[in-house]
């Protein structure tokens, strides 16, 4: 995952242009892990189509779809057991799922009770992605919706 020899930095890039750098660099490696078999888990449609917009093409669950937060982690943590790939042997790291809640405070409530309910599933849930997008973006978006919209003004900067 991210962070895997991935240094830790204090305070994030100065300019627009190496922040949307910085944040291109987790979204790699948010689209490698989505296409090693971590579902990522959004909120709503637009931050779907956002994703795949910036290239991702693993599984992507959305929430606010009309089933409960508790339900939608069950649901994957079934498909997760069920999977052949997913038989792995005793202490090896469980399955999990990504989430990529927005950075406003229902986005911060969905992420701690997404983490409660994948706890009582047995699937990790990774906020790595979303910690490192929030700390390079910083004030600049508020939602994951936002992602192309940064980058295109952070890259275009050149």
């Amino acid at each position: 995952m991210v962070r895997q020899g991935d240094p830790i930095r204090r305070h994030p890039p100065r300019s627009l242009q190496e922040r949307a750098e910085a944040a291109q660099d987790v979204l790699e490696a948010l689209a490698r892990a989505n296409d090693g078999g971590w579902p990522i888990v959004v909120e709503g449609p637009s931050d779907e189509v956002a994703l795949r917009e910036l290239g991702l093409t693993g599984e992507i669950v959305r929430l606010n779809m009309g089933v409960s937060v508790l339900a939608t982690v069950e649901e994957m943590a079934e498909r997760h057991r069920s999977s052949p790939s997913n038989s792995s042997p005793p202490g090896s790291p469980l399955p999990g799922f990504i989430l990529l809640t927005d950075w406003d405070r229902t986005g911060g409530q969905l992420a701690r009770r997404l983490r409660e309910a994948g706890k009582a599933c047995g699937l990790k849930a990774d906020s790595e992605y979303r910690r490192r997008l929030a700390f390079f973006t910083g004030s600049q978006i508020r939602c994951v919706e936002d992602l192309p919209g940064f980058l295109k003004r952070g890259l275009s900067d050149n």
